[in-house]
């Protein structure tokens, strides 16, 4: 089962395509639809094919959600739902005119975002926006580390959440770990930032998080305790992807301004150089690993030598390979020229304005990298 949006083929005056939340399964494509508005747009689904995203209604949206997160301009107003067998549920707000649901567990719980009011803040320009948690009848709302705008990463299974919030003033951001009504700061690793990718269902929380010389490097978070991954060879910089059940984590080893000079796989303390497994012989310059599956297998960008990216999956060697991590490489996708342009370069060129910050956070966690997206 896959989720996405596609274009409808008709024209918003605003925007322009119209985008439509749609269903992907045994080849047949199901439009979810909308609350009366233009567009909606799916951002997760579960093993029981319940879909969560956003769509517009009808209502005037003088804050313009969709454009303000996504890049996508939106006159109505989005609200958070959960789609299950043709049906699509209303999720309500949190007193705002706006909510966005982006991510959902086994169990039908989702966390998203929404305005809890219509008062602009003097920081941002915009509303407050706070993390929310619902539990399957009502929106929770999980509050901020005292700043006006926090968004949620991901929950797991047991219903504990994961994401990021900034601190009283919107200039700093921490990643945060919000369970049963208690939301804590994951701090740092002595600088000013932290942020955050995945959570996994053991509570292990991934990102990455500034040190005190102003580099950064990814982090596993559990019950309190900030484990410093560090780096591949002499890489200043490093970020943290996905986590695994079995705490393998994935991520890159970067020069801190976006290039990505290693990808790596960390396991039981040890972070082994997946370049090195992967790259000789592949025809691929890079390879920067998005997620990772409870049996090892790495789905990636493996950017070739000539600039064009490849959808990848990287496959765990067997006995019979001799590589003690990997050495299948699949292209599955068509070439596709983007330039410049990558998530991890987002995320480590945060713009300084904080309305700015907002929409490279929201970019970066529904994977919309280069729409709306500044400075890339």
């Amino acid at each position: 089962m896959i989720v996405g949006s596609g274009d409808i083929g008709v024209l918003d005056p605003v925007w322009g395509p119209v985008l439509h939340a749609d269903f992907r399964y045994k080849g047949q494509i199901l439009d979810l639809g909308t609350f009366g508005g233009n567009n909606s747009l799916a951002s997760d689904l579960n093993d029981r094919g319940q879909v969560v995203g956003g769509a517009e209604n009808s209502e005037p949206d003088p804050w313009n959600l969709g454009g303000v997160t996504l890049g996508l301009p939106s006159p109505t107003a989005y609200h958070a739902f959960l789609w299950q067998a043709g049906k699509m549920r209303d999720l309500g707000t949190l007193g705002g005119p706006d909510s966005f649901a982006m991510a959902v567990n086994e169990n039908g719980q989702a966390t998203g975002f929404s305005f809890t009011n219509s008062v602009p803040n003097p920081t941002t320009g915009i509303p407050t926006i706070d993390p929310f948690f619902w539990d399957g009848s009502r929106m929770i709302d999980l509050g901020t580390l005292g700043g006006t705008f926090g968004l949620v990463g991901a929950v797991n299974n047991a219903g504990q959440v994961a994401g990021i919030s900034f601190l009283a003033g919107d200039v700093i951001q921490h990643a945060f770990f919000w369970e049963g009504g208690v939301l804590t700061d994951v701090g740092t690793l002595g600088g000013d930032n932290s942020d955050l990718d995945w959570i996994n269902n053991a509570g292990q929380v991934i990102g990455r998080a500034d040190l005190a010389d102003g580099t950064h490097h990814a982090f596993i978070w559990q019950k309190g305790v900030m484990t410093d991954l560090g780096t591949v060879g002499g890489d200043p910089c490093s970020n943290g992807h996905d986590i695994n059940a079995q705490g393998q984590a994935v991520g890159t080893s970067t020069d801190c301004h976006g290039t990505i000079l290693h990808s790596f796989l960390w396991e039981n303390g040890s972070m082994v150089d997946l370049s090195s497994q992967v790259l000789p012989g592949s025809g691929f310059a890079s390879v920067e690993p998005v997620a990772i599956n409870d049996v090892g297998e790495i789905v990636a960008n493996g950017t070739l030598l000539n600039g064009d990216v490849h959808a990848v999956v990287l496959k765990p060697c067997n006995s019979e390979c001799g590589a003690p991590v990997t050495s299948s490489l699949s292209a599955a996708s068509t070439p596709n020229r983007v330039p410049g342009n990558s998530k991890t370069a987002l995320r480590e060129e945060m713009p300084k304005s904080p309305l700015d910050r907002v929409r490279a956070q929201i970019n970066q966690r529904y994977r919309m990298t280069g729409v709306g997206a500044p400075n890339q």
